[in-house]
This record gives C-alpha cells, structure tokens and sequence, in this order.
C-alpha cells in the first residue's frame, strides 16, 4: 500500500532541507560544551581539606616508613645472625619483600571485591577497615621471625607471612585513594599519595633510623634489634589508626548526609565489615 503523505515528504526531502532544518537548532553554549574546570591550587586545596584522602596519604606514608626501616635492618640482621654473606642477604629479603608485595596486593584487592557489593560509601569504610586488619594481623608475624628467628626455617617463613598479609592493604588503600575524591581529581590524588609515601616514608627512614641509633650509641647486634621491632610495632599502630580514623570521617560525613537506606547499610558495615554477602546488595 501506499505511504503516509508525511512518509513521502521525508523520503523526498534532500540534504539542503536537513542542512536548513539543522541550521535553525541553537548551538550549544561553550559552558555546556566544556564545564569548567577547577585550577591547580583549587583542586590541591579540595584534596588537602578532605580528611579521609589525609589520613589515608599519613597513614600509608607510615607503612612504607616500616617497609623502608625493614629494608634497611633485616639484611644486616640476616648477615649478622644467620651467617650470610651480604649479597646474599640482600638478594634473599629482596625476593621475599617482592613476591609477598605482588601477591598480597593482587589477594588484597580481590578480598575487598569478593567481600563488598554496596554502595561506594560503604565500600570505603570496609576497605579502610580491612586494611587495618591485615596490617593488626601481619606485623606480629614479622616481628615474631625477627626476635625469635634463629635459622632460615623460623625466619624466612614469617617475614614471607608477615609481608605477605601486611601488603594485603596496599590493594584496598589505593583504591579507596581514588575513590573518596572527585573524578576530576582522582590523577592529582594519586600523584600527591605515591610523592608522599615516598618523601614521608622509605625515602627518609633509613637516615632518620640510622641517625637515632647512632645517637643512642646502639648497635644491631645487641640492644638494636629489641630497638628496631618496637619503633616498627610503635609506628604500624599508628599507621593502622591514621586508616582507621579516615573509615571513621568518611562513614560519619556520608552517613549525616545519606538517606535512610543507606544509613542502615553504614550501619550493617560498622557492627560487622566482615558480614555476611546479603548485608552488601546494592541499595
């Protein structure tokens, strides 16, 4: 049958009617085109008054301190004490330091995705949370291998085991780096966390480490291991509160400005982060 009289004037209608029709439309303005972006020192102010990205660079700056502090003293105490040559010693904690970095990262974040299915606010808190557990959890292990690891078979196992739960949180913590900023911000963020990690923690720790024991007169053969493993137990505590503390903010800030249902499942997060899998549906 035949077309609809307005079918026709479509089909028949050229490329100059399209281009006449089209001309008449209003362009869209610069400011819906391009939104405007914030400047350099803005986007550094909005990340230095956000207390949970804080906390989080601190507290993670901690960490890398301790791991800096490891890298320094236990070579010396594997030479020292298990007859090593120093090389060797190096090369040993090195390999160790290494596979349980790669492995604890990846498990780390994997744990974190199995574990959480909520919204990004609870997903936060968890992850800070988690972070802390594994940090509570390894540092034991590796202080047990170096105050009580007289052979390779007593301390090569719990650093391996130590390192390997403690760099569980490295996953976690850079996620929720990016995660409790805006998404313009989220380059910068990174960029500032991994320069303070670095200036702040395992670029300055065996200088300060070794200045202290120098002027303590201590030496690592005696009196500086006992020294070392309390410094390094002293400064995860505080590592693990600065991450704690950022859950903390960002559970109360969000949870004052969240709906009920959301409340409720902030609520379900701070009486067990590690609950069952039906307490992190989508809401």
């Amino acid at each position: 049958h035949e077309p609809p009289p307005m079918s026709t004037s479509l089909l028949s209608a050229t490329d100059d009617d399209f281009s006449a029709f089209s001309s008449n439309l209003p362009a869209p303005s610069r400011q819906q085109q391009e939104p405007e972006r914030p400047s350099l020192f803005g986007s550094l102010r909005a990340l230095l008054s956000n207390p949970t990205y804080v906390l989080i660079v601190i507290g993670y700056s901690i960490f890398t301190f301790v791991i800096g502090c490891l890298g320094l003293y236990v070579p010396d105490y594997i030479t020292e004490h298990l007859h090593m040559d120093s090389f060797a010693a190096s090369l040993a904690f090195g390999g160790i330091t290494a596979t349980a970095g790669l492995i604890g990262t990846a498990v780390g974040g994997w744990v974190v995705d199995r574990r959480t299915h909520a919204s990004d606010a609870a997903r936060i808190v968890f992850s800070l949370r988690a972070a802390t557990t594994f940090m509570i959890i390894g540092t034991p292990l590796c202080v047990a291998g170096l105050a009580f690891g007289n052979d390779w078979w007593s301390l090569f196992p719990l650093l391996f085991a130590g390192e390997l739960i403690m760099f569980m949180s490295t996953g976690p913590i850079n996620g929720t780096t990016l995660a409790c900023v805006e998404p313009h911000n989220r380059n910068l963020a990174m960029s500032l966390n991994i320069l303070g990690i670095h200036m702040l923690g395992d670029l300055p720790s065996p200088l300060l480490i070794g200045q202290l024991l120098k002027s303590a007169r201590i030496q690592w053969h005696d009196e500086g291991r006992q020294y070392v493993l309390s410094a390094m137990v002293a400064l995860l505590f505080f590592s693990g509160l600065g991450f704690w503390s950022a859950a903390e903010f960002h559970r109360v800030s969000k949870r004052n400005s969240a709906s009920l249902s959301h409340r409720l499942l902030l609520d379900e997060v701070d009486d067990d982060f590690f609950g069952d899998e039906e307490e992190w549906k989508e809401v």
